[in-house]
């Protein structure tokens, strides 16, 4: 048994193979984390595009960690510091697995079961226990560490990265920029923040989920159709007109984006239709809806609804909710 592990030591070492015992200080280290909770220093986005689970359909998440230059990279982008909004999630972590050189922490979200999974692949065969701390707690926060301090300072960088490069919104003082800033958070699904520019005006996009319903071609006209996706959208339009009252003059308003699906039932061999959706809705109307001085149809009116970048204009409200 000596003679083979000798054996595969030298063949390690003569082709350059990372050797990484699963019982290493690193590896103690990790696994005694288990349990431990960590609030998200990054943000999800970072770790790419989620899977859903087969089983709860929950959104699955994995992404590598490792120390670049310096860095920490995140699925191989190591200067997404001061680009990306925290996520300030909290994480449980769940299981600590190695795989050759690769620890690997499976983290869960507090609360139901149902809430996303992040595995996260730490490849350590060149990193200390040190190197490996500094990756975990750049991903992570440190639990010593002054969150509040960290986040306002990546907020300036946000600021001076995506708000002040618009002329109408660089003159503003800083608190305003700031609100502008934390409105966009409270509103978007993105992780970072934007602004959208259609003609001369300034508009926050705003994604929303709105209604999954695929409806069937045969018994709800496109009119209906484009009505009620509007119609789920009420609570939305509710909720982030109070984040509008941050905006400065110079936001137009919101333009919101979903999707709508369709297909014809009766013909089996189609699959569903997308349509992309876009509402702009400016600061005064988002207003009067709140305060209950507008109904639904009169909002629409007020706004420029768009099937596939192609204005629409509805001649009637006729919403159907989530019936096909």
């Amino acid at each position: 048994m000596a003679r083979l592990i000798r054996a595969v030591l030298f063949i390690a070492i003569f082709l350059n193979v990372p050797v990484f015992a699963s019982d290493s200080v690193i590896a103690k280290y990790a696994k005694s984390l288990k349990g431990q909770q960590f609030i998200l220093r990054a943000h999800e986005q970072l770790f790419g595009s989620p899977s859903a689970s087969i089983w709860d359909g929950r959104l699955l998440y994995e992404a590598e960690v490792e120390v670049v230059g310096g860095k920490v990279a995140i699925g191989r982008d190591a200067d997404w510091q001061g680009n990306y909004f925290v996520s300030g999630t909290t994480y449980t972590v769940k299981d600590v697995a190695t795989h050759g050189d690769v620890i690997q922490l499976k983290l869960r979200t507090l609360g139901m079961a149902t809430e996303p999974e992040v595995k996260l692949d730490f490849r350590v065969s060149a990193m200390t226990l040190e190197v490996f701390k500094k990756a975990l707690f750049t991903v992570f926060f440190d639990p010593l560490e002054n969150r509040d301090a960290y986040i306002q300072e990546n907020n300036r960088k946000l600021v001076a990265k995506f708000i002040d490069p618009e002329p109408e919104l660089l003159l503003l003082p800083d608190e305003q920029r700031l609100k502008l800033l934390i409105a966009i958070r409270s509103i978007s699904l993105s992780s970072r923040p934007k602004l959208e520019r259609l003609g001369k005006a300034l508009y926050v996009p705003a994604t929303v989920i709105g209604n999954i319903s695929v409806y069937n071609d045969i018994r709800v006209s496109k009119n209906q159709r484009i009505a009620s996706s509007i119609e789920a959208l009420l609570p939305d339009f509710r909720r982030v007109s109070k984040a509008a009252l941050d905006f400065p003059e110079a936001i137009a308003g919101v333009e919101f984006q979903w999707s709508v699906y369709h297909r014809d039932f009766l013909d089996k061999s189609t699959s569903n239709s997308r349509e992309g959706m876009e509402m702009l809705i400016s600061r005064e109307a988002l207003k009067a809806f709140m305060d209950g001085d507008l109904s639904p149809f009169e909002l629409v009116q007020k706004s420029v609804v768009r099937e596939n970048g192609v204005k629409v204009t509805l001649t009637s409200y006729d919403p159907i909710g989530s019936s096909q």
